[in-house]
C-alpha cells in the first residue's frame, strides 16, 4: 500500500489470523449461548434446533456443501447444490439467522438496562445505546427505499412488499414496506419508552416489533413454495432460497403448532423439488397468524407477473390490514402516511454499522 510521504510499504493480512473486530457475525451465534439464552424468541430457537448456535451451523454448512449438524429438527443437507444455490444458504443464513436475532439481542438487552436502571457507567451499553444498536443491526450501512440498495432484513422487507403487494401507497415514505414503517414507528416509540424508564412499554415493543420481523420470512417460504410447487421452476437456486426462509421462522411456527411447522419443513426441506404443495404451506402459516403476532393484511398475498392480480389460490387471508386498506386489494388498496419513520434513524444505523453491513 501506498501512505502520503512515507510512500510504498508491504502489506499482508490473514483474515483468519490477523482480524482485530471485537465482534463477527459468525461471533454473533457462538455467544448466544452466553448472550441469549434467556430470551423468550432465541429459547424458541434453541429447542427447535437442539443447538446453540443452530445459525452458525447453518451457515457453515453452506460453506461446506454438506448436511447441518446435530439439528432435532429442521435439518437440512446441502452436499448436493451448485454454487449458486449454496451461496444463497450463506447469505440468507447469515443475515436472516445470524443477524435476524442479534437485533432481538440488542433489544432485550436495552430491556435490561433499562430494568436495572443501569447508565452507561454501569453497564456495557445503556438501553438507548443498546435499541439504537438493534436498529443498526436491522438496517445496515446502505439501505434504500426501493429495495436496490442494502443487504439486511430492512432490504428484505422492501423486495418481499413487492411481491406481495405491501408497500406503501400514499405519504412522504411511498414505497417502504408497510412493514417497515410499522417498525421503524415502533423503534422510535421504544427509544422514547426507554429514555423515559417505561421498560414494560419497551418490552412490549420489542415482541410487537420480532412479530414483523417474521413477516418477510413468512412471505419468503411461500414465495419460493408457490415458485417450486406451482409454477414448476425447480432448481437448486430456488430450492435453497426456500429452506433458508423456512428455517429463519420454522421455530416459532413450531413453538405455536408443531404439526404445522412439521408441513412447512416437509414442503421445504431439501430434495423436495416440484412435490411442493403450496397449499399446504400457506394454510400451515395462516393457522398460526394469532400466534405469530401476524395479520393477513400484512402479509398480503402474491402478485403474479402484472403485479396487479394475486396468483390464483395465493390472495392474502382473512379481512384484516393493519395498514389502513383493503387486503384484497395489492398494497392494502390505500396506506397510512409514513412519513419521517425511517429517516430518523437511519443515520444511526449508518454510524453504528459501518462496514459490518458490508460484509455480505
Amino acid at each position: 500500500m501506498t501512505i502520503g510521504s512515507f510512500g510504498a510499504l508491504p502489506y499482508t493480512y490473514n483474515i483468519l489470523a490477523d482480524n482485530k473486530n471485537g465482534r463477527t457475525i459468525q461471533g454473533f451465534s457462538h455467544q448466544a449461548k452466553e448472550k441469549m439464552s434467556n430470551y423468550d424468541t432465541y429459547k424458541k430457537f434453541y429447542n427447535y434446533y437442539g443447538q446453540y448456535d443452530y445459525a452458525d451451523r447453518f451457515v457453515m454448512a453452506g460453506f461446506n456443501n454438506a448436511a447441518t449438524s446435530g439439528f432435532v429438527n429442521g435439518g437440512a443437507d446441502f452436499s448436493n447444490y451448485d454454487e449458486e444455490a449454496v451461496n444463497e444458504i450463506i447469505k440468507k443464513g447469515t443475515a436472516y439467522l445470524n443477524v435476524w436475532m442479534y437485533v432481538i439481542r440488542e433489544m432485550e438487552d436495552a430491556i435490561d438496562d433499562c430494568s436495572n436502571d443501569c447508565g452507561t457507567t454501569e453497564c456495557n451499553d445503556d438501553q438507548v445505546h443498546a435499541w439504537d444498536e438493534a436498529v443498526a443491526f436491522y438496517t445496515g450501512s446502505i439501505p434504500k427505499a426501493d429495495g436496490n440498495g442494502g443487504v439486511l432484513l430492512y432490504t428484505l422487507a422492501q423486495k418481499r412488499c413487492a411481491n406481495f403487494g405491501t408497500c406503501l401507497v400514499s405519504g412522504d415514505n411511498a414505497g417502504m414496506a408497510g412493514v417497515n414503517d410499522q417498525i421503524f414507528r415502533k423503534f422510535n416509540a421504544g427509544k422514547q419508552a426507554l429514555r423515559q424508564g417505561k421498560c414494560t412499554d419497551a418490552s412490549t415493543l420489542v415482541a410487537e416489533i420480532t412479530s414483523l420481523m417474521s413477516i418477510p420470512m413468512i412471505q419468503g417460504a411461500m414465495r419460493y413454495a408457490h415458485i417450486l410447487g406451482e409454477q414448476n421452476q425447480v432448481t437448486d437456486n430456488a430450492e435453497a432460497e426456500g429452506v433458508a426462509f423456512a428455517s429463519a421462522v420454522l421455530p416459532l411456527v413450531h413453538f405455536c403448532n408443531a404439526g404445522d411447522a412439521k408441513t412447512i419443513y416437509d414442503n421445504l426441506k431439501t430434495g423436495t423439488g416440484s412435490s411442493t404443495d403450496f397449499g399446504a404451506v400457506k394454510q400451515a402459516f395462516e393457522n398460526n397468524y394469532d400466534c405469530l403476532g401476524v395479520k393477513c393484511g400484512d402479509v398480503g398475498g402474491l402478485l403474479s407477473a402484472d403485479n396487479v392480480n394475486y396468483f390464483e389460490g395465493a390472495e392474502p387471508c382473512g379481512t384484516d390490514s393493519a395498514n389502513g386498506g383493503d387486503p384484497t386489494k395489492p398494497n392494502g388498496g390505500t396506506s397510512i402516511d409514513g412519513s419521517s419513520a425511517l429517516t430518523n434513524r437511519v443515520s444511526v444505523a449508518v454510524a453504528i454499522t459501518g462496514i459490518v453491513a458490508t460484509l455480505f
